[in-house]
Order: structure tokens, then sequence, then C-alpha cells
């Protein structure tokens, strides 16, 4: 069970980073009094990409750990088979089953800090590789030294926490929640190989680290390389770049966030001109940000998405619509931009009033009857009619009771439905008639309408109902209908 100490699971690949930082840590725990009851844990997994050699790699990993003392969860996953299954790269597939892995393993050996050996020259080689994919600030920023791990569940890489951490100690005490930390971040690659033959330690050579069929290597090999003719120190200076730009990064993530916050008008519905008052590289991160609290990944918003998205804050796209990705949406309505998920179905759904169902929920509002309600209740309910409709038409209406179809359903609207809601003005179609009072159109083909059990068009939310069934003063008896959002 979990004693309250902190606990560290330790990605130990068996190369010389891994090895190091194993032995940094160990020697850490003996000299620092206050990390005297650190718990370490060694987790590695097989990608099963080389045969024999991830095999053996697995069992240095397991000699390792028992030589220090120390449990090690070690698993082994075909990424190969994965990558082909899910239709993805192999780098990528390989890098997202690894973080995975890795949390789980904390999260069964109750362990809130997973430690990576990256190093600067790491660093300066996924700078270089997000460059080449063209990425903006926040890819630039590259890798963080603390992050929440529990992030790697939706590929967020960005967000450092290390503002809250004020010394290297605090990596390991600072909050109980799981936080990814590259303690050898500010070293290089040079230096780590140094401190492992100055400690005697022994370590795997991964082979496919010279194939160059993988983008990392090429980097590795030929690209810094090259740029070290230029700048003997380039590994330090890409780093450095990269620091600033995360430092960047964060402000405007934080502005961003609290934009978006002011834009918002309910849920995921946001003011078209709260947008546009902003310039268009805080406007399109605005938009950035909010599919990403709809559920997706960062890295799947393409910047394609987001001209498109751009593009409905027109004045003209009022009704427009377009996909994202992981089945997301975006519509522009009237003076809203809307993010929802994509609906796989619309239900074709049907219910009906009764004395035991007086309130249905459909099409995401609430909607109530009452009948038999007292005539002289018409001035009250009409003053109060009039108010609600200062905020929106027709959220309630007073209908005959005495000529109201006894038996009501609610329902979508049919495909090119017509309905007559004023007498010698012939028949309109409901969807226009939807267009008229604003009814948003992503909602539109589930929008909920009152009809009589054979068909015929009562009342729908937001709009006048039929003419012939509005009470008067001369009523008997009311019955009333109203609406509000679910």
């Amino acid at each position: 069970m979990f004693d309250g100490s902190t606990g560290v699971t330790v990605a130990v690949s068996g190369g010389p980073d891994s090895v190091a930082l194993l032995d940094m840590l160990m020697r850490i725990r003996e000299r620092e009094p206050a990390l005297a009851s650190l718990r370490l844990h060694i987790a590695h997994l097989d990608h099963k990409l080389r045969g024999r050699e991830s095999a053996e790699d697995a069992e240095f990993v397991r000699a390792l750990a028992q030589r220090s003392g120390l449990d090690a969860c070690i698993s082994a996953i075909d990424v190969n088979r994965e990558a082909q299954s899910s239709h993805r790269g192999l780098e990528e597939t390989a890098r997202e089953i690894r973080y995975r892995f890795l949390l789980d393993a904390a999260r069964q050996t109750e362990c809130d800090r997973i430690a990576t050996g990256h190093t600067m020259n790491d660093q300066a080689e996924t700078f270089l590789m997000r460059l080449a994919r063209g990425a903006g600030l926040r890819g630039l920023a590259a890798m963080r030294p603390v992050i929440p791990a529990h992030e790697f569940d939706r590929q967020k890489e960005w967000g450092s926490v290390e503002a809250g951490i004020d010394s290297p100690l605090r990596l390991f005490t600072s909050s109980p929640l799981h936080l990814l930390i590259r303690p050898l971040l500010a070293i290089t690659r040079e230096e780590v190989e140094g401190y492992c033959r100055e400690r005697g330690l022994e370590f795997r050579q991964d082979a496919t680290n010279t194939n160059m069929d993988y983008t990392r290597n090429r980097v590795r090999h030929r690209v810094l390389p090259a740029m070290g003719e230029l700048n003997p120190r380039i590994v330090e200076s890409i780093a450095r770049t990269a620091e600033m730009i995360a430092i960047e990064e964060d402000a405007v993530c934080a502005i961003v966030s609290s934009l978006l916050d002011s834009a918002r008008v309910r849920g995921d519905e946001y003011s078209v001109a709260a947008f546009m008052a902003q310039p268009a590289a805080l406007r399109r991160r605005m938009i950035v940000e909010a599919v990403y609290r709809m559920g997706a990944q960062y890295r799947r918003i393409e910047s394609k998405h987001v001209a498109a998205a751009d593009e409905l804050l027109e004045e003209s796209r009022s009704g427009s619509r377009i996909e994202l990705p992981e089945d997301i949406e975006a519509w522009r309505e009237f003076d809203r931009i809307v993010f929802k998920r994509r609906s796989k179905k619309i239900d074709d759904y049907r219910y009906r009033f009764d004395p035991d169902h007086s309130r249905i929920v459909a099409g995401g509002l609430r909607i109530s009857l009452k009948r038999r309600e007292d005539a002289n209740l018409f001035s009250s309910l009409m003053e109060e009619a009039r108010r609600e409709r200062a905020e929106r038409d027709w959220m309630m209406a007073i209908l005959d009771d005495d000529i109201l179809p006894e038996s009501l359903v609610v329902r979508p609207r049919y495909k090119g439905e017509r309905v007559c809601v004023k007498k010698n003005t012939g028949a309109k179609k409901l969807k226009s008639l939807m267009i008229d009072h604003k009814i948003p159109a992503s909602r539109r083909a589930s929008w909920p309408v009152v009809a009589s059990r054979e068909g015929r068009y009562v009342w729908s939310p937001g709009m006048p109902p039929d003419e012939e069934f509005i009470a008067d003063r001369q009523t008997r008896k009311l019955a009333i209908l109203r609406a509000e959002e679910d």
C-alpha cells in the first residue's frame, strides 16, 4: 500500500541515458536525507522491433533491477502490429504506447512520478523534427522538464508545472499529481556517456539508433552534425531557444484560455464578435483551444482545420458547418460559433403526453404541458410570455384547451414538413420557420415539435403555435406548453 512517500517509476530502456538516470536517482536517495524514503520502480517496455536483441534488452534491465534491489515492471507489445492495425506511423505509435505503459506502471506501483532519460540532445532533435513539420509555438516549445503525466493520454505536450517547483528536491515531493519528469534535459548526451564511463556503468546499445529509416536518426546523424559546423554548441543553442519559446507559449496559452472563457455564451457556444475582436493569431489559437476542450488531441488539429473554422467567423457563413478531427464539428449559428460532437444518427423519437407523462425531454429541451388550467390566469400568463419573449421567442405557448387535440406527441420535424401558423397566409416549410426564428442549425434536425397524433403541427419551442389553437379572453380552459434548455 501507498505509505505516503513519493514513488518514482523510472523508464529504463537499458541504454546509457536511462541507466545513468537510474544510477543518479539511487545516489540522490542515498545522499539526501529528505529523500531517504523515496521509492524507485523500474519500468521497461519491449517494443518487439528487434527480435532477440530487444528481448535481451529486457533481460538486461531485469538483471539490473535485481542487482539494484528494485522491483521492475517489464512488458512487451508488438508495436509494429499495432501501427499497422491503426494505420499510423511506427514512431508515433511507439511513443503513445510507451507513455501509456509508463503511466499504467506508475498507477500499478502507486508512484506519482515518471522519470525518463531524455537529454538536451533529444530536446534539440525534437525541436528540429517539429520545425521540419511546420509546428507553431506549442510544438517548438518541444519537451518540458516537468508536465502532468496523465496528459499523455491525450498527447498534450505543453503546460509545464515547473513554476510550482522551486528546487530539484521538490521534483519528488511537491504534489500527489502524476508528473512526468525529465531530470537529464539540461545535460548533453556526451555528458551522460562520460558519467557512465566514470561510474563504470554497463549499458546496452540499440542498433536501430543508426537506422536512417527513422526521422530522429536522420536528424541526429546528419542534420545536427551539419549544423554543428556552423555552431559547435548547436545543441545548447537549440535547447535554449526551445526554453524561451516555452516561456512565451505558456503566457500565450494563459491569455487564450482567458479570452475563450470570456467569449463563451454557454456550454461550447461562443460569441463570434468576441473571436473577431482578437488579432488573427489569438483568434486561431482560441479555435484550437475550443476544439481541444471538446476532447480532441492537439496533434490532430491541423492548420487546415483551424483555417476552415476561422472562415466560419465571416459574416456570410451563418448556418454553415465544418467537420473537425475526432468526430467534432463546428457550426456558425447567427452570432455564435458552436463546437459539438458529431451525431452518429438523429434519433427518430416520438413521445406522448399523457397524465403520467406531462414532462418530456427531447432535442435537448425539457417540455411540460399543463391542461385544464383556469382561464382567469390568462392575463398573468400573457404578461409572463411577453417578458420571456424578450429573452427568446415563443418558449411558452398559451393555448385553448377545448380546441387542442386530446392526444399530443413530441417528435422531430419531418423532412419537407409544412405548417400553417397564421390563417390566410398559406403553409410554410417548418425548416424555413426555424431559420426565421433563429433555431440553431446544428439542432434543427432533432428540434422537438409538439403535434397531434395524426401529425398536425401544434407548436415548437421558439416558434409560434398554429394560430387556430391560440387562447384568447373568451377561452374557458387553458393549456400551457413550456420549454427550457435541459
